[in-house]
């Protein structure tokens, strides 16, 4: 039977903590073939997933403070994070820098999504304010708010 890579690596374990507070987050990116968690310790983990087990890549630290969403841009190749700093920050997994922080939300961020057939990244944040950013320029193009 051919074990999928999630099963032969549930029975691994890591010596050292992904985190030290709450995990907000747990994906896989098998374009890049990572593993990646966020967490309320501001710390973005990443671990490269293969048959024989995974390898933790050191700890990712771009945020100020808690890190609550992060999602993956393939045609674009980078993450888009945010958390309690209130701003998406926008970084590159290969060096793990930041490429451009997005600043315009005055609340926590709650959750950040892609469309990229249209070059659009959204971003939730927990006062119910929905800002759409154009990807090509890192320009906020239009903010929805609920007022109710």
């Amino acid at each position: 039977r051919n074990r999928g890579l999630m099963e032969d690596v549930s029975v691994l374990s890591s010596k050292e903590p992904f985190h030290t507070d709450w995990v907000t987050k747990v994906g896989f990116v098998s374009e890049l073939g990572l593993m990646v968690t966020s967490g309320l310790d501001g710390v973005i983990n990443t671990a490269k997933l293969a048959q024989s087990g995974f390898r933790k890549d050191p700890p990712i630290k771009l945020h100020k403070k808690g890190v609550h969403c992060w999602c993956w841009c393939g045609n674009y190749k980078f993450f888009a994070s945010g958390g309690l700093d209130r701003q998406v920050i926008i970084w590159n997994p290969y060096t793990k820098k930041i490429m451009v922080p997005l600043q315009g939300h005055n609340a926590a961020l709650q959750h950040v999504e892609l469309n990229e057939s249209n070059h659009q990244l959204m971003s939730l944040s927990v006062d119910k304010v929905v800002k759409v950013w154009d990807i090509r320029t890192y320009k906020c193009i239009q903010t929805f708010t609920d007022k109710a």
